[in-house]
């Protein structure tokens, strides 16, 4: 999911804030001859806040450039069972890092707005990458 909001005055320099949140989750069952079985269950999420400058380059197209912050959260489950054995670990971790975007918006009619966009950070050895298509009503 992606929110952006462009303020522009009179002149042809104005301001984009954006907002992304990304999650996904991983399952993954698995057994052994003799009984032994162990289940491993992933849930990651992420979230962009970003802001920066705007350049009308006409009355149709304008570029944007973002930067901000962008903090992921993985959370883990491990469950592990043999005949005679049975342990559950869990643990999750949260990190911040700096994130950055770009993009263009396209005004084909007076009131509307097409916004394809860009959204990347690098938190610890985690990428987050995204690419962002949107459709919007302008003011």
């Amino acid at each position: 999911m992606n929110l952006k909001y462009r303020y522009e005055a009179e002149t042809p320099v104005g301001l984009v804030a954006s907002f992304s949140w990304q999650s996904g989750k991983h399952d993954e069952p698995g057994g052994l001859p003799g009984g032994a079985s162990w289940h491993s269950n992933v849930k990651a999420k992420y979230w962009f806040l970003l802001a920066g400058p705007s350049l009308r380059v006409n009355e149709f197209v304008s570029l944007y450039a973002l930067a901000g912050a962008g903090t992921a959260r993985v959370d883990v489950k491990e469950r592990i069972r043999m005949a005679d054995y049975r342990e559950e670990f869990s643990g999750s971790q949260s990190r911040t890092g700096f994130a950055w975007g770009t993009g263009v918006q396209f005004n084909p009619a007076e009131n509307v707005v097409i916004d394809v966009g860009y959204e990347g950070s690098k938190i610890d050895a985690m990428k987050v990458n995204g690419f962002n298509l949107g459709i919007g009503y302008r003011f």
